[in-house]
């Protein structure tokens, strides 16, 4: 069965794509551009405002959105998960370069040591048929902590992704862009959880 993915961005497909293939689901990107202001509060409300704006274009088929987040303690109130993409708030347009938004983020924490670059993430999620929600949840995994480095890695590309490229996995230690397959899979992390839900709820399946 193919799902609907409500994102162009091709490496969030690939990403996503590795927990749903065994449950023999098939993500796919759509085939317009439907532009979205993610203006709500909230990552699960912007989630659920992009799941009907994809399902109100294409009602016959189930639409998955996420919306997601870091939350860095260390920077407190500067720094808001929602605010992920937008970089601390700022109007961190898409003519910005993934490189710009590593380099802003962290120049904001020139002066963090240890600990105190932890970070952690949360998800949301929301699923949307015939122009309605029929689940939606935000989510964070055990292992959805990391450190983030205090460099940009030398295998650094323009993916879309770019915070999986400062998020350094103790576990595996390397940073979570260089994670195969079956380490990211073996995480306990929002995504894994969501899977497991609309199995457990029967939702889509």
């Amino acid at each position: 069965m193919e799902i609907i993915l409500a994102t162009r961005n091709i490496d969030k497909l690939k990403q996503f794509s590795i927990f749903f293939k065994d449950l023999g689901l098939s993500l796919v990107l759509p085939r317009q551009d439907i532009s979205v202001d993610e203006d709500r509060p909230t990552l699960r409300e912007n989630a659920e405002k992009k799941a009907l704006a994809y399902s109100a274009v294409y009602p016959q088929q189930f639409v998955v959105a996420t919306d997601g987040g870091i939350t860095i303690p260390y920077l407190g109130e500067g720094w808001n998960h929602v605010w992920t993409r937008r970089l601390s708030g700022l109007d961190i347009s898409s003519a910005f370069t993934d490189r710009e938004r590593c380099e802003s983020l962290l120049a904001l924490l020139k002066d963090a040591k240890g600990e105190e670059r932890r970070v952690s993430w949360r998800e949301a999620y929301a699923v949307a048929h015939g122009g309605r929600i029929i689940f939606s949840e935000e989510l964070s995994g055990a292992d959805d902590q990391g450190i983030l480095l205090d460099h940009i890695p030398d295998d650094f590309q323009e993916s879309g992704y770019w915070i999986g490229y400062l998020w350094y996995e103790p576990r595996f230690k390397k940073h979570y862009m260089a994670l195969t397959e079956e380490e990211k899979k073996s995480r306990d992390c929002a995504t894994a959880q969501f899977i497991r839900l609309i199995k457990e709820m029967s939702i889509i399946l």
